[in-house]
């Protein structure tokens, strides 16, 4: 009795031992190099040869014969509100009220320091209005 035992054991070892045999020369065999695939050679269309020294690209200048006019302030006061309302009906900030003048048309009255910094009080020729900007304001 005590021998079968032995021998079932004997034999389930020795077919476990086999097994295993078997799937790590599965294994070995599936990390062997295989043929060698044909590589397409690289082409470089999307983008700048690396081994040459980096050159910005030129600026094409545009010559036009005509200069386009400035509008009118009044116009300019128009595309302001319109901007204005537009900006309250979308619930954003409104733009400031100094992008309607060229800087051409805005006088510095005096300079300022405040708790936020800097600040410059202009005035606005054509309206002879004055208004507090801080670096960083937006003219037209």
């Amino acid at each position: 009795m005590k021998q079968t035992t032995i021998h079932q054991y004997g034999l389930a070892i020795l077919l476990t031992v086999a097994g295993v045999a078997c799937g790590a020369m599965q294994t070995a065999k599936g990390q062997t190099k295989s043929e060698p695939k044909a590589t397409q050679p690289r082409s470089n269309q999307g983008g700048r040869d690396p081994f040459r020294k980096y050159e910005p690209p030129r600026l094409i200048v545009k010559k036009s014969g005509s200069r386009i006019a400035v509008p009118s302030i009044q116009e300019r006061i128009e595309q302001y509100k319109a901007q204005k309302l537009s900006a309250m009906n979308a619930r954003v900030p409104a733009p400031k009220p100094t992008t309607a003048f060229l800087l051409s048309e805005v006088q510095v009255v005096g300079i300022s320091r405040t708790p936020r910094g800097y600040a410059a009080i202009v005035e606005a020729k054509p309206i002879k209005l004055s208004y507090v900007i801080y670096p960083g304001g937006a003219f037209l």
